[in-house]
């Protein structure tokens, strides 16, 4: 580990013949780079045998402007080897770390991921994305979503299924959206749950969340869409004892 002025880190972790360098920025006290470097290192020792690149760069700093509400951090790819969390503060709350916990695993999939199977090309691709990180997330962490508890009705996944194939990410699907900003997260989470669910053995099919492709699981929402009742699926979490559940209209 390096300081580098300012409350500022950065440190290699070398799992697999793979490198992460990371980059911390304005931490508040040695305890805080303490705890991500551990969470990162855990995060980048699970992902590492499906990352294609030798080296890439996770860099964590409070951008407050950049959270959802000013209080959810916001994670995003700017190439297939660069990540990018943004975090409210650098708190120490349980809240708090529990979000940047999931913050850390879902940038290390949604890294291999943009190795493997590329960028979001549509808007079927993101909400995709972003639902598996999500998925993946709370699965490794236990830990809640921000959207827990909200509803995914069968209006709203037709809604993403017109959207599917076009080339806008629609912000007001997407967090930050003036909308329900959750309505692609939910509905792409759903999905990933689908496609790559939680075994009975509590287990999951990492290699599949990392390789499946966004732009192939259209006929899988159409089906979601169509079968049975008018459904509501109920997002209960993943984690210690969370599950969706299939609601109903009547």
């Amino acid at each position: 580990m390096f300081a580098m002025g300012d409350n500022s880190y950065t440190t290699e972790i070398v799992r697999d013949g793979k490198t992460l360098i990371l980059f911390t920025a304005r931490l508040q006290d040695k305890h805080s780079i303490n705890y991500v470097e551990d969470v990162v290192a855990e995060a980048f020792k699970k992902i590492s045998p499906y990352l294609k690149e030798k080296q890439q760069v996770l860099y964590i700093r409070d951008v407050p402007d950049f959270c959802v509400d000013g209080e959810i951090p916001h994670v995003s790819c700017q190439t297939a080897t660069e990540a990018l969390i943004a975090v409210p503060s650098w708190s120490t709350k349980p809240r708090s770390l529990e979000l940047l916990d999931m913050s850390i695993h879902q940038a290390m999939i949604m890294l291999a991921r943009m190795q493997t199977v590329g960028y979001s090309q549509t808007f079927g691709d993101e909400i995709f994305n972003q639902g598996i990180a999500a998925h993946y997330a709370s699965l490794m962490t236990g830990y809640k979503l921000p959207y827990e508890g909200m509803m995914v009705t069968k209006r709203l996944m037709r809604g993403a299924l017109r959207r599917w194939d076009m080339r806008r990410f629609y912000n007001g699907w997407l967090a930050g959206g003036k909308r329900s900003k959750w309505r692609g997260h939910i509905v792409g989470c759903a999905l990933a749950m689908a496609v790559v669910p939680r075994r009975y053995d509590g287990s999951f099919d990492l290699e599949l969340a990392v390789m499946a492709p966004g732009r192939m699981l259209a006929d899988q929402l159409w089906g979601m869409c169509h079968r049975g009742h008018r459904a509501i699926y109920a997002f209960h979490g993943h984690g210690r004892g969370h599950f969706w559940s299939p609601w109903f209209e009547f």
